[in-house]
This record gives C-alpha cells, structure tokens and sequence, in this order.
C-alpha cells in the first residue's frame, strides 16, 4: 500500500522514518512537555506577583506562534520536495549499483548518468531552497526575540514607575520572562515533529 517505487526508496524510507519516530520520543516529546510546565508554571508565578504583567507576557508569548500559520505551508511544501528529492537520489544510486550490470551489457551508461545528474541537480536545488526556507526562519525567530526580550525590560520598568511593582521585583521578574520566551521554540518544535512522526509511523 506504500506509494514506494523500488527497494533502495523502501531502505531509505525505512531509515529516514526510524530516526524521525525515534528522535520525537527521545528528545523532542520530553523537551516539549517540560518547556511547557515551565510555561505554565512562569506564568502563574508572574501573574502572582502582579497580574497584568504575567497576562501581557503570555499573550506577548503567543506572538512567537505567529510566523508559524503564516508561512507552516509554504514551508511544509518545501520539506516534502527535499525528502522526496532525496529519496530519489538515494534510490537511483542503489538501483544503479545493484543493476551496474546490465547497464553496462546494454550500454546504456550515458543515459543512467544523464538520469543520475538530473536527480543530483534536483537535490542540490531543492537543499538551497530548504536551507533559504530555514535561514529566514531564525532571522524572524531572533527579531520576534529580540523584541520579546527588550519589549519586556521596557513593560517591567513602566509599571515600576507606575508604582505597580516594587524595584526589588524586577530582577525575579525578568528572569521569569526570560524563561517564559525561550520554552516556546521546544514546544514549537514537539508540534511539528509531532506531524512529522505521525507520518513515519503511517
């Protein structure tokens, strides 16, 4: 029922899918579900000490989410073509080596490696568009970031001078914050990865 072409594909997928299933129960389900207790526990603990301040750091938390709906398709559309391509790399090889014979008794070397160039071609483009996809990522990553983290010095001292929170606060406030931005990205991870193992398993 596999949509699977010839063995070398079969050796590949079996390969490729084992590490996925294996990585997202090894490393990434454990990392997420922690990162997500420490959410939890930052924002009770921001919010005890001053309410609004733990509301508008959570929501300001959500904002990390937000490049996740607006590019996850392109992006997905992107990863498909690259395994795809890669799969076909793989397969082309093995179906070579294994029928290095009989190409050769036929002659045919010039139209295996004509064939051979144009999958190496494909996965070298489609790598480029996937480390392009994964660049601008970490570029809007690190600026949403960036103004998670200075956004929050600036909120911190407003309700200082408001006379909201005491002085003696901040530095506790801050490093709640701190933890509270940095645990989104292992669960953004487990979500994706959590696709991703769903389709090896299939």
């Amino acid at each position: 029922t596999l949509l699977i072409a010839n063995a070398g594909e079969m050796n590949t997928r079996m390969t490729d899918d084992v590490k996925t299933i294996s990585n997202f129960f090894q490393e990434t389900l454990p990392k997420g579900i922690s990162s997500l207790g420490i959410i939890l526990l930052s924002t009770l603990l921001l919010c005890r000490i001053q309410l609004w301040i733990g509301l508008i750091f959570f929501l300001m938390n959500l904002t990390q989410l937000l490049p996740i709906f607006l590019y996850e398709g392109w992006s997905r559309k992107i990863y498909n073509r690259t395994r795809s391509d890669e799969e076909s790399y793989c397969s082309w090889m093995l179906e070579g080596y294994n029928g290095i014979r009989t190409i050769k008794a036929y002659c045919q070397e010039d139209w295996y490696m004509q064939r051979y160039w144009m999958r190496n071609r494909a996965i070298v483009k489609s790598g480029k568009r996937a480390e392009q996809a994964g660049t601008l990522e970490n570029i809007v990553f690190s600026a949403i970031d960036s103004l998670l983290n200075y956004g929050s010095y600036v909120i911190i001292g407003l309700f200082i001078l408001a006379g909201k929170v005491s002085f003696l606060q901040s530095p506790i406030l801050i490093i709640l914050a701190g933890q509270l931005f940095s645990s989104i990205s292992s669960v953004f991870s487990l979500w994706l990865q959590y696709i991703d193992a769903q389709e090896a398993c299939a």
